[in-house]
């Protein structure tokens, strides 16, 4: 058993994927930690991994660690695209 410190943003799927090369663990992950797989997980946690065997070594020895979660986000707290193609008349701009 090997332990786990939650990133910013991580769910289980991306913990599975960054620890054995596959998605098909995140279920497993979340009930070995008492959890629901689909828990919005808290960066920083500790969590325990149970030894599995990894199937891509590529994904092992990646630098960049997988975080695709989202969190409720507040107005403003994201950065909408702009332009024409995103604007919506009478809401975004007036024709006049």
């Amino acid at each position: 058993m090997k332990e786990y410190r939650i990133y910013e943003q991580q769910s289980w799927w991306d913990i599975s994927m960054h620890e054995y090369g596959t998605a098909e663990f995140a279920t497993d992950l979340a009930v070995f930690n008492n959890s629901s797989p689909v828990e919005n997980l808290v960066a920083g946690r500790l969590i325990f991994l149970p030894d599995y065997k990894p199937e891509k070594l590529v994904l092992l020895s990646m630098k960049n660690i997988p975080a695709t979660g989202f969190d409720k986000l507040g107005e403003g707290a994201v950065n909408k695209p702009q332009g024409i193609d995103y604007w919506a008349i009478s809401y975004d701009f007036i024709v006049s």
